[in-house]
Parts: structure tokens; C-alpha cells; sequence
């Protein structure tokens, strides 16, 4: 029997000759936004633990913490990049949005496993699925666009109505768009805390006091509550809310169906909590910036 193509959304491309700069591949929506972006940029393992297994065995003596070290090194496959350099390319559209966060990268296979399959196991982000629709993928070469037309159709095994189907979008999104929303302003109100940690007085104490509260020292991001499902952090802070959004966001993306009631009920209180720390948040930046203006000379 053959091996089953690579998943997700085949790309070629050709380059005539090397790119003088870094080459990006954009996955661009019917309503022109961005869902998905790929640099040549980014960074790629060297050596790449799917072509050379040994190489990267001397990595994880020298590191065992490093990414693909707590796994067998038969099951990465060879990663996709995006390359400068003259010829015919592929790349693999994992069919997921961008990132809310580079932490929140799987590495292929991970503890547990699922799908595993030697040699050809992807690396995935926690984030939704990009919905059905017409897509535009964009490739961009020394300062000029390339574009192509792309379909991504429902697979004509799932059975879901046209309603399920937009409610199940619908709130995904929503959810998908707020922990973007709340994970920016966490790495904002990081930045204002330092901004502002010269100021005195009291009306300082209390703003240092508050950016504290909406992006606490030491607070990380909870890969694993992602994909178990898990609930909403206690501390009502940024990232905590970040997180909260992106749970109820995955606990959806398991089942081709309407939301179920507990869904429902997550998303809800998750928005509740956004709703409440975005609001914190436009606080802090407005006295941020009166506190910042009288204090100049």
C-alpha cells in the first residue's frame, strides 16, 4: 500500500532564482483578513529531527528539556519551510489559524500520543479550524504578491446543517478573536508596567498595582487545559482570560456539531470575563497616560 499524502493544504511554488529577502505565504479569507502566515523567517530546527534522527539525538543529550526530546525521534516527520532559495517548493497549510501564541505549538506526537504515526507526525497549534470557504493563498517574493485561489470544503463524511455549522463558526471565532485580543494586551500592559516603573505617588502605586493584577509576574500560558478541556483560570487576569477564551474555543473543535449546552455555557462566562479585564485594561492605559503626561517636564 502507498502512504497517504501530507495533510493539510498542499502548496507548490517556484522561485526563478534566490529571494534577495525573507519570502512569506499568506492564507487570506473571502473577507481579506489574514488567518494564517508563514515566514521564511521563522525558525527551523537544524538539525531537523524527521531527516536526521541521530544528528538530533546528540541534541537532546546535550538538552533532554529541548522540543522532541521527550518523544521517540522516529515520529517527527520532516518539518515544512518556507524557503528563499531557486526552485520548485511545497508546503503544507496546517488548515488552522494563526497562533494565538508560538508557546501554544504541540510538538509532534506529544505525551500522548494520538495519531502518532512514524516518521510522518505533524507538529499542530491550539487554535480552531480555519471554517469552509473560499481562500486566497498569497505568496510574497522580493516586495511582489503572487496569489492563487484555494477552496477548503467540508469533508462529505461529516453531516451538520448549514445553522450548526455557521453557530459552531461563529462562536469559535469569537472565542479565537478575544484570546488574540487578551493575549496582546498581556504582552501591552508587561510592556506599560515597565513603562511606568519609575513613576511615584500614589496614583503610580495604584496603576503598578493594577498592571500586576491584568499581567502577572511569572503567569504562563496552559497548553495542556487547552486540550483537556480545562476551565477558565481563577485569577481574572489577561492571560488568565487569554486562556479561558482559547479553552472554550478547542473544547469545540473536537465535533463536527452545534455548540452543546456546557460549550455554551463556557463561552459565556469566558466572555463575561473579558468583557470585565478589557475594561481594566483601557483603565490602567488611560491613567497610564495622564500619569506619564504630567510627569514630563
Amino acid at each position: 500500500a502507498g502512504e497517504n499524502p501530507p495533510p493539510g493544504g498542499l502548496i507548490d511554488y517556484y522561485l526563478p532564482s534566490d529571494a534577495r529577502g525573507p519570502v512569506t505565504l499568506e492564507i487570506v479569507d473571502a473577507r481579506g483578513r489574514t488567518v494564517r502566515t508563514y515566514s521564511s523567517t521563522e525558525p527551523v530546527f537544524n538539525p531537523d529531527p524527521g531527516k536526521d534522527m541521530a544528528a538530533y539525538d546528540q541534541v537532546c543529550r546535550r538538552d533532554p528539556t529541548a522540543a522532541y526530546c521527550g518523544l521517540p525521534l522516529y515520529w517527527p516527520a520532516p518539518q515544512y519551510i518556507i524557503s528563499t532559495r531557486a526552485g520548485m517548493h511545497r508546503f503544507s497549510w496546517d488548515l488552522k489559524l494563526d497562533p494565538v501564541s508560538p508557546l501554544d505549538l504541540i510538538p509532534a506526537g506529544d505525551e500522548e500520543a494520538q495519531g502518532a504515526v512514524p516518521g510522518r507526525t505533524y507538529p499542530q497549534y491550539n487554535v480552531p479550524w480555519a471554517p469552509p470557504g473560499a481562500y486566497t493563498v498569497r505568496l510574497t517574493v522580493d516586495g511582489k504578491r503572487h496569489t492563487q485561489p484555494l477552496r477548503l470544503v467540508l469533508d462529505p463524511r461529516v453531516r451538520i446543517t448549514p445553522v450548526a455549522l455557521t453557530k459552531l463558526t461563529a462562536l469559535s471565532m469569537e472565542m479565537y478573536d478575544g484570546a488574540v485580543a487578551a493575549h496582546r494586551a498581556f504582552l501591552a500592559a508587561k510592556e506599560l508596567a515597565q513603562q511606568v516603573s519609575g513613576l511615584t505617588g500614589a496614583a503610580a502605586d495604584t496603576l503598578k498595582a493594577d498592571l500586576e493584577e491584568l499581567a502577572p509576574t511569572g503567569v504562563q500560558r496552559n497548553l495542556r487545559a487547552f486540550r483537556r478541556r480545562g476551565g477558565p483560570a481563577t485569577a481574572p487576569s489577561l492571560e488568565t482570560v487569554s486562556n479561558a477564551l482559547q479553552a472554550a474555543a478547542m473544547a469545540m473543535q473536537s465535533a463536527e456539531s452545534a455548540p452543546t449546552a456546557m460549550q455554551q455555557a463556557a463561552c459565556d462566562a469566558a466572555r463575561a470575563q473579558y468583557v470585565a479585564v478589557m475594561a481594566r485594561w483601557r483603565s490602567a492605559q488611560a491613567r497610564a497616560a495622564t500619569l506619564r503626561g504630567s510627569a514630563r517636564p
